[in-house]
């Protein structure tokens, strides 16, 4: 086993390294194993725990899985049909008539952690600044024991940032024409289920 573990990181590394690279992403795909560390100072990537395995909180919504990240969101999100490419993955209600859907969205995006350069906040504040076009300071909360940089930008929209196992994370969110009822319940299913997972082959 620990054999294994030793290989899984050795390989994480390697991935890391190049991705950093190639700006791809750097988190691998996984199905079990639960995440341990909860550093958000810095793209330190954490280290994968030696055994065990994750559960995700059950919701009456679809399991999502984008690379390590799994969480449940409601039915009526759709993908779109590009979900995976280049490490994005995109669910919306609504139609696309530009840069946004009629409804809301919810964006995952997964590349290397060595593209914040060591400093996830900086990273974090520059690119939702750059999203949300407002400048706002994080909240670092600690969401099913892993900890999360978390935005509340423009009209209650949140987005969130954080590192885990070589990957960086960033999850941006726009309520668009839903309900702010609707948008709440999306975030809160997201919230309660969302875990990071690793593969324990």
């Amino acid at each position: 086993m620990k054999k294994t573990i030793a290989i899984i990181m050795l390989v994480s590394v390697v991935i890391a390294l190049f991705s950093g690279c190639t700006g791809s992403p750097a988190a691998t795909e996984n199905t079990t194993g639960k995440e341990t560390g909860k550093s958000t100072d810095s793209a330190v990537s954490t280290p994968a725990p030696s055994e065990g395995t994750a559960e995700v909180p059950p919701a009456d919504g679809q399991l999502i899985e984008a690379h390590a990240l799994v969480c449940y969101l409601p039915n009526a999100l759709m993908p779109t049909e590009y979900n995976g490419t280049l490490g994005v993955y995109v669910f919306y209600t609504g139609e696309y008539t530009g840069i946004h859907p009629t409804g809301l969205e919810f964006s995952f995006v997964i590349t290397s952690d060595s593209n914040t350069n060591g400093n996830l906040r900086a990273y974090a504040v520059e690119a939702s600044e750059m999203t949300s076009r407002a400048n706002v300071e994080p909240e670092e909360v600690e969401i099913n024991g892993h900890t999360w940089l978390r935005f509340t930008v423009n009209a209650g929209n949140v987005n969130y940032y954080t590192v885990f196992n070589g990957g960086l994370y960033e999850v941006t969110t726009f309520a668009g024409g839903e309900s702010i009822e609707n948008y709440n319940a999306v975030k809160q299913m997201f919230e309660k289920t969302v875990h990071f997972v690793i593969s324990e082959d």
